[in-house]
């Protein structure tokens, strides 16, 4: 899910994961064409927050844990599932160190934090994962560490993703399969395949640009021109 600053893509988000319970929400919820049943929803979705809300004094792999010991189901191997997070996530170098509180610059670097918090709801083995700027904050190698963990368990798991971004570099747009575009006012300007090398995209923005991108031009920064 992409689109300018103030488009409205978080709130979009919250109402589609069902966190957004405030203001006026219209409109018919329908998965597979049949009616969303909240319960079952939220067994089989995980919400990972643009701001984490972790316990600073624990350490990665406590806080997967804990999350274990709440929310899987007696019997459950849950050391197993706990290890799987963390390798799916990269976290291996760091599942001994304390999260640490972010504004005081403890604890874990920023790339680091936002995976962790990604791996709580993995811990959870959902079927549909909502991840929110899902890059924010970070540097170009920080960002291309959280959505290679991301592509990693979505492929790994047979996840359902769903990720609002603001301006991605071309490697993190190749790493999407599809696109709802949003401009200022939460205007809807696309939804679909982006297509091998972006032609689906492409081809769709052409039209009214008159012409394609330069070649070795990043198509993320194509499609948001064309709708500027």
């Amino acid at each position: 899910m992409l689109s300018y600053s103030g488009a409205g893509k978080t709130t979009l988000l919250d109402v589609i994961a069902g966190y957004k319970t405030g203001g006026r929400i219209t409109g018919d919820f329908l998965v597979d064409g049949q009616p969303k049943e909240t319960d079952i929803w939220r067994s089989i979705s995980g919400y990972a927050e643009q701001v984490d809300v972790m316990n600073p004094y624990l350490s990665v792999l406590e806080t997967r844990r804990f999350t274990a010991a709440c929310r899987l189901a007696h019997g459950a191997n849950r050391n197993a599932v706990v290890d799987d997070a963390i390798r799916l996530m990269g976290l291996e170098e760091w599942k001994d160190v304390e999260i640490g509180r972010e504004m005081e610059g403890e604890g874990l670097p920023k790339h680091a934090r936002k995976r962790c918090t990604i791996a709580i709801q993995l811990v959870t083995r959902p079927r549909i994962l909502f991840v929110d700027e899902l890059t924010t904050g970070l540097g170009t190698a920080a960002a291309n560490l959280v959505m290679s963990a991301i592509r990693r368990c979505t492929d790994e798991m047979g996840l359902i993703t769903v990720a609002t971004i603001h301006q991605p570099s071309k490697l993190i747009w190749d790493a999407f399969d599809d696109l709802l575009l949003l401009v200022k006012g939460g205007k809807l300007v696309y939804m679909g395949e982006i297509g091998d090398n972006s032609e689906k995209v492409i081809g769709h923005f052409s039209k009214p640009c008159g012409h394609d991108p330069p070649p070795q031009v990043n198509s993320a920064d194509f499609v948001l021109r064309a709708v500027d």
